[in-house]
């Protein structure tokens, strides 16, 4: 892995798979330390990729398929 980058990985609570990508670890320690919102540090990243940030820190993570499964679609 790459200096500067660090690597976050999330259990799926419903499936348990585990999903993994690489990030810079800077704004990742930033929001680790909760100086920023996920959509801040990292607005390049899809929003199932910001979750997996974000259950990386929280210990709570539903993977994109479990997601739709589980919320169901978007209501309009």
């Amino acid at each position: 892995m790459p200096v500067g980058e660090a690597e976050v990985a999330a259990v799926c609570s419903e499936c348990g798979n585990t999903d993994r990508m690489t990030v810079d670890a800077g704004k990742l320690g930033r929001f680790m330390l909760r100086e920023a919102l996920v959509q801040q540090l990292f607005p390049s990243l899809s929003a199932p990729e910001r979750e997996l940030v974000m259950g990386h820190r929280n210990g709570f993570y539903l993977c994109a398929k479990c997601w739709d499964k589980v919320m169901g679609e978007d209501e309009e």
